[in-house]
């Protein structure tokens, strides 16, 4: 009994350590499989507008895909993300003989934060997925505070007062101030603003890159570094002299909304000590970082009042539009397709503006006009933005295209300006649909004139058998006189036996040129080559001995060079016979040439015609 009872209390405690033991396996393979995800800061301090690096490593994903990191929004502050960073690392043990290969693949999330405002800043969680697998990070907090400005450095991010529009060209320019009293121990100076890490809410135009030698200003961005063009002039202010660096560029904002910008921040490096190096040269030998900042600013970003907005009006911000209109035919058929050209020109971002309104009642009339459903797209040429629309014409009483009104926001006058285009003069003819009635009512007319000595026919009413076929003027005689009816069947033999021996004659000229065609451009040449030199030889055979060997051998030797294998020997021994009776001074001149060696060359000629391929495809 008291056995029994031990081997049962012994098998509770083994099965519960069994089951322990398979939830903690669970749970290691659980955690073995979830990514490991760890948020890494840059160190502190923090200031306001300089920007923090935030790196995002998470482990224990697959090589690929790419996973996706996200963050919420934070109060007070922009965060980018700049790049995903892959790095895999491969571990390789060999235990008793047995070879085990291990890779690590860790990603790292580079983000930028950059603060408008001094206080505490809970960062996360962040969020990374990839495929089905998401993993979160703790949240993060840090202070930031404010820089403390240096009074002898300092930058400026002037922007337009009040609200602006979207599509509008606002001209800006930001300005690094220097005491001229630092220019000698300045080094590494770092320019920062938000307004040039939003590409998604402001574009910038017109940029131009600078010139060699031109003086510039650097702006640093999470995308890299921004240089512009730039002047330089010096101003006073609280009796300090001071250097300016100004850069202008033109911005466009794209949608509405309260951007705050916070301040632009400066950072450089002020050299307090300097020391010589080997060459005599100076360096810094111990350096203080100064800062700088501008005030805080908030832009306001609206769109073009819905109030009094015309129909014409499609996106256009600016001022001094121009719109002309010009059609590619003034003569045309009801019913026939023109297409109308659309220039429209002005101080505005021309990327931005549309074509609108063009169908109306003040525009091309619907009873009048036929125009496509989709919305024309335009393209930029030379500081223009050119529509083509076609235009289907359906009023044969229309004399003209109409003026046609092109309307913009000036946000110098704060209202709606519209503009018309000159009319275009317009000839519209009924449109005519040629039948088979027309044609033989015409033929009837050709041949119903009357003839000489012959009485006029009476004319009776016209016929129709409600298909189109006209029987006005047909001679329905029925023709009784054979031997007309017999010459009319000959002469029709005729015509068609000779469309046949036509046919015939043209489809072996087709087959002979195509044979000729597909024949190697090269094998043509040899078989005229060879024709030419055989003619050469046969005539010969009437020139007295020293001219005929002379043509013979130059023959034999222009056949040899068209000859593709190596040369012949029996032709090279006949050329060189020639030769020793050409240039032998006793050789008479005057002497006929021996048949049998014009019956040699014949013969070595024929057998070279004889290897030419006569049917070759190319």
């Amino acid at each position: 009994m008291r056995i029994g009872a031990i081997a049962g209390r012994y098998a509770l405690g083994a099965g519960l350590v069994s089951v322990l033991g398979l939830l903690f396996l669970a749970r290691g393979v659980a955690a073995q499989d979830s990514p490991r995800v760890e948020l890494k800061v840059a160190p502190a301090p923090y200031y306001v507008g300089m920007p923090v690096d935030l790196h995002l490593q998470i482990e224990g994903l697959e090589r690929s895909p790419d996973p996706t990191c996200s963050a919420g929004p934070v109060a007070g502050a922009l965060m980018n993300l700049v790049a995903i960073v892959p790095s895999v690392s491969t571990r390789v043990t060999v235990i008793n003989g047995r070879t085990t290969r291990t890779d690590r693949v860790t990603f790292v999330c580079r983000f930028s934060l950059t603060v408008a405002r001094p206080g505490e800043i809970r960062l996360g969680p962040f969020l990374v997925a990839q495929g089905s697998v998401r993993a979160t990070s703790p949240t993060y907090s840090i202070r930031v505070q404010t820089i403390a400005s240096d009074p002898r450095v300092g930058v400026r991010l002037i922007l337009p007062k009040g609200p602006v529009i979207v599509g509008q060209r606002l001209p800006i320019s930001i300005e690094w101030w220097i005491d001229e009293g630092l220019q000698e121990s300045i080094q590494n100076y770092k320019i920062h603003s938000q307004l040039f890490e939003m590409p998604d809410t402001f574009r910038f135009v017109d940029d131009r890159p600078p010139n060699r030698g031109e003086q510039t200003l650097a702006v640093q961005t999470d995308s890299g570094e921004l240089t512009f063009p730039a002047v330089v002039e010096t101003r006073s202010e609280r009796g300090i002299n001071f250097l300016v660096v100004r850069a202008e560029r033109t911005l466009v904002p794209l949608q509405p909304g309260d951007f705050d910008l916070g301040s632009a921040t400066v950072s450089l490096n002020e050299v307090i000590r300097w020391q010589r190096d080997f060459f005599g040269g100076r360096r810094a030998s111990q350096v203080q970082r100064i800062f700088g900042n501008d005030v805080e600013h908030v832009l306001q970003v609206r769109e073009a009042p819905s109030e009094d907005r015309p129909p014409s009006y499609a996106g256009a911000i600016g001022r001094g539009f121009s719109f002309e209109v010009a059609a590619d035919r003034s003569v045309v058929q009801r019913g026939d397709p023109i297409v109308l050209t659309f220039t429209v020109r002005g101080e505005a971002s021309l990327s931005q503006v549309g074509l609108a309104g063009l169908a109306g009642e003040d525009a091309l009339p619907e009873h009048s006009f036929a125009l496509s459903d989709e919305q024309p797209s335009g393209e930029v040429v030379d500081g223009a933005k050119i529509f083509r629309v076609p235009v289907r014409i359906l009023d044969e009483s229309l004399k003209e295209i109409p003026a046609l009104p092109y309307s913009w926001f000036d946000p110098d006058l704060g209202e709606y300006q519209t503009v018309y285009s000159r009319p275009i003069a317009l000839s519209v003819r009924p449109a005519q649909l040629i039948s088979a009635a027309d044609v033989v009512s015409a033929q009837a007319q050709e041949s119903s004139a009357p003839r000489a000595n012959e009485p006029t026919p009476a004319r009776g009413p016209r016929i129709s058998n409600g298909t189109g076929f006209g029987l006005t003027g047909a001679n329905l005689a029925i023709e009784t006189r054979r031997d007309r009816l017999r010459g009319q069947e000959k002469s029709r033999g005729q015509r068609l036996a000779l469309v046949y021996a036509a046919s015939i004659l043209l489809g072996i000229a087709a087959w002979l040129y195509r044979r000729r065609q597909d024949r190697d451009p090269e094998l043509l040449r040899i078989a005229a080559g060879y024709r030419e030199q055989r003619q050469r030889i046969e005539a010969a055979a009437a020139l007295p001995q020293k001219e005929a060997l002379g043509e013979v051998a130059s023959a034999l030797r222009e056949l040899g060079a068209l000859e593709r294998g190596d040369p012949d020997p029996t032709r090279e021994a006949l050329i060189a016979e020639c030769d020793a009776v050409f240039y032998a001074p006793d050789s008479a001149s005057g002497l006929p040439v021996e048949a049998q060696l014009i019956e040699r060359a014949r013969a070595l000629a024929a057998e070279f015609g004889d290897q030419i391929p006569r049917s070759e495809p190319r």
